[in-house]
C-alpha cells in the first residue's frame, strides 16, 4: 500500500473530509494535515440560570481548548483509500464571580476510520466514516462516556474548478440522537481566491496568491457534548448520577497560514464568538424525574483566538508552496 494518491493521474481523487472527534464538525478542505496541534482561547462574561430559578448569576468565563490529531491516508488502489484519524482533545474552562467559582476539565479520545471511493469517471467520490470517541470529565473514567457516530458524504466534480458536496452526519450525543444534513462546496473562484467548506459547520474564503502565506475569512458553527457527573438530591438523599455538558459555538474569524517550510504550517486566527452557550443535564431522567436541562449558562459574545502548527499536504498542486 502507498501513502497518498498520485495527483498527476487523479486530480480530484483526494480532497478529504476531515471529521473532528471533538464535536459534530465536518471540515472539507483542499489539503490534508498529517499532523495538527492547536489551542483555542476564549474569554467573556456569563449569565447562569440555576435550576430554572428567577435569579441569575453573572461572572467571567474562560476556556482553553487544546487538540491534537494525526491523519493517516492509506491508499488501497487508484480509486480507493482508507482514512484513519486518531485524535485527542483537552478542554479546560472556568466560571468565576461573586457567587460562583467553578473549574472543569474534559478529555476526548477519538479514532475516526473511513473509506473513500472514487467512481471510474472520477466525477463522483463517496466517503463513509465511522466515528467512535470517548468524552468525559478528567475526574474519572466511565463506560458511559462513549459516543458512536458517522458520516456519509458525496462529492460531485462539476468541473476542475467546482466541486459540490452533500451528505449526512449522525452522532449519538449524550442528549440524544443528533442528525446534521450536509451541503458543501470547493470552488476555485480565480487563481487567487478559493471557497471551500461544508455547511452548516464551516466555510472559508481563502487567498492563495502567495504560496508561502495564505489568508482569508471563515465561519464555524457546531455543537458537542461531554459526559459529566452530577450530584442530585431527591427524597432519599443526595447521590451521583451520569450527566452531560452540551456546548454550542458559532464564530466568524479571519485567519492566516504561514508556511515555515514547504509542508510546515504555522496558523493563527482571530475571531468573534457570535454565540456560545452550554447546558448541563442528566441522562438518568427516569430515575430522578428531573428536567433535561437542569442548568443553563449563556455566554456573552466575545473574541476568540487560535494558534497551531501542522504538517500539511496540499492536494491541489496549485497550492503547493515553492521550495
Amino acid at each position: 500500500m502507498r501513502w497518498l494518491p498520485d495527483m498527476k493521474r487523479v486530480k480530484i481523487f483526494f480532497v478529504p473530509v476531515i471529521v473532528m472527534a471533538c464535536c459534530g464538525k465536518i471540515v472539507a478542505q483542499p489539503y490534508v494535515d498529517i499532523f495538527n496541534a492547536n489551542s483555542q482561547l476564549f474569554h467573556s462574561q456569563f449569565h447562569d440560570t440555576l435550576y430554572l430559578a428567577a435569579d441569575t448569576i453573572k461572572g467571567n468565563y474562560f476556556s482553553a481548548d487544546n487538540t491534537f490529531s494525526v491523519t493517516l491516508p492509506i491508499k488501497l488502489s487508484e480509486r480507493e483509500m482508507i482514512l484513519v484519524k486518531p485524535q485527542l482533545e483537552d478542554l479546560h474552562f472556568s466560571l468565576t464571580g461573586p457567587k460562583v467559582n467553578l473549574y472543569a476539565d474534559y478529555k476526548v479520545y477519538g479514532m475516526p476510520v473511513g473509506f473513500q471511493f472514487t467512481s471510474a469517471s472520477l466525477r463522483w467520490k463517496t466517503l463513509l466514516m465511522f466515528i467512535p470517541r470517548y468524552e468525559t470529565q478528567h475526574s474519572g473514567d466511565n463506560t458511559s462516556g462513549w459516543q458512536f457516530g458517522g458520516t456519509v458524504l458525496e462529492t460531485f466534480a462539476v468541473s476542475d474548478k467546482l466541486k459540490l458536496k452533500f451528505g449526512l452526519y449522525y452522532n449519538r450525543e449524550f442528549f440524544g440522537n443528533f442528525f446534521v444534513p450536509l451541503a458543501g462546496i470547493d470552488w476555485t473562484i480565480s487563481p487567487k481566491w478559493r471557497m471551500f467548506g461544508v455547511m452548516p459547520n464551516n466555510m472559508r474564503i481563502e487567498n492563495t496568491s502567495k504560496t508561502s502565506f495564505h489568508y482569508g475569512i471563515a465561519y464555524k458553527n457546531f455543537q458537542r457534548s461531554y459526559c459529566s457527573y452530577t450530584n442530585l438530591t431527591d427524597s432519599t438523599g443526595t447521590r451521583q448520577t451520569n450527566g452531560y455538558l452540551r456546548m454550542k459555538e458559532c464564530e466568524a474569524k479571519i485567519y492566516a497560514d504561514v508556511y515555515l517550510a514547504p509542508k510546515i504550517v504555522l496558523f493563527a486566527d482571530a475571531g468573534y464568538m457570535i454565540q456560545y452557550s452550554f447546558t448541563e443535564g442528566t441522562t438518568d431522567l427516569y430515575k430522578f424525574g428531573m428536567l433535561e436541562d437542569v442548568m443553563q449558562k449563556k455566554i456573552d459574545p466575545g473574541f476568540v483566538f487560535t494558534l497551531g502548527l501542522a504538517f500539511r499536504m496540499p492536494t491541489d498542486p496549485a497550492l503547493q508552496p515553492s521550495k
